[in-house]
């Protein structure tokens, strides 16, 4: 028998000045830490290595809240979404491709049983530059357009970017795809809403094209501002080789791309005719020709001329405004 003075051990008997009350319920349990808690889960890191999957899944996590409206405008084969849970939140994938989206809705379906609800994936046919949603309806918006001008068969089977950017460089990449997609994301994401968009640097006759500077400057030009960045290296395919000259490698192989995270601060203000209310941020179509009269008839009335300005073709609201006709030149 153990004496009296000594401390508890590991068979000594508990005693009630050994436990401690749940505030909540009033049970006692034991005081030692942890005992009774789930571990925490491993926090989100900005640096990934894997499978896009495995980096979805994760970024997931944090940006997608319970009940969210999510739309991938980009799904393409859906190997975004193979590892993430999808019971908390809604998810609806949209392609301009057809048969991707009938295999898609093949792959998912799921034979019904009573009272058994399997959490699947909603699809629709639509162009990621036209999206059919209506204004501010969505809680995040998850963009992944085909970021090569070249790219070998591994990316023109997996991403289609022979077909989708044939006869197109970077500079028509970034305006035609990223600039005209996040214009669209702009108008059906609700304020304050998330977009999720993936891009990757590359060369273009032996000049390093930077999406890591682009993109962001272009979500910025329609109202994003920029949340978080995971560099990711992709373990599934191969990078983007730089082209040689007389054998001799110039620049690094690409074997990274990025997952580039903003919120919407700034919702485009939608177009009304007749005077607001006083105090209301809507800008009518017969106001004054100020910056935020132009930037919002520009981008409902003038997309294409708009993405010349995001992807820093254009210097300012107001040259894209002359060149949309909008403002008279002197």
């Amino acid at each position: 028998m153990a004496h009296p003075t000594a401390r508890p051990g590991r068979h000594a008997p508990r005693t009630i000045s050994d436990a401690r009350a749940d505030p909540h319920t009033g049970d006692l349990f034991e005081a030692t830490p942890h005992a009774l808690q789930p571990p925490a889960p491993e926090p989100v890191k900005s640096l990934h290595r894997g499978t896009n999957a495995e980096l979805i899944r994760e970024v997931a996590r944090l940006v997608i809240a319970d009940g969210d409206l999510v739309a991938d405008c980009t799904w393409n084969r859906g190997v975004f979404w193979r590892k993430t849970p999808l019971g908390r939140f809604t998810l609806v994938g949209s392609d301009l491709d057809i048969a991707m989206i009938t295999t898609a809705e093949a792959r998912h379906r799921v034979p019904t049983l009573p009272g058994v609800q399997v959490p699947r994936p909603h699809f629709l046919v639509a162009d990621f530059t036209a999206l059919p949603y209506r204004l501010q309806s969505l809680d995040v918006v998850v963009l992944d357009p085909p970021y090569t001008h070249t790219g070998d068969a591994f990316d023109h089977e997996w991403y289609g970017n022979l077909s989708a950017n044939q006869g197109m460089t970077h500079q028509d990449i970034l305006r035609e795809h990223y600039c005209r997609a996040m214009l669209e994301a702009a108008k059906v994401l609700k304020p304050q809403g998330q977009l999720l968009v993936k891009g990757k640097d590359e060369i273009e006759h032996g000049h390093q094209r930077w999406s890591h500077h682009e993109i962001p400057q272009a979500a910025a030009r329609c109202g994003f501002t920029q949340v978080d960045l995971f560099p990711f290296e992709s373990l599934a395919g191969p990078g983007l080789f730089p082209r040689t000259q007389r054998g001799r490698q110039r620049q690094a192989q690409k074997n990274h791309s990025y997952l580039f995270h903003f919120t919407l601060t700034a919702p485009p203000l939608p177009l009304t005719r007749g005077r607001p209310r006083k105090g209301s941020p809507r800008t009518t179509l017969n106001g004054d020709r100020g910056k935020a009269y132009l930037q919002a008839k520009l981008l409902w009335q003038h997309p294409q001329v708009y993405a010349r300005y995001m992807a820093g073709e254009l210097d300012s609201v107001y040259a894209a405004a002359r060149e949309a006709g909008l403002v008279k030149t002197r």
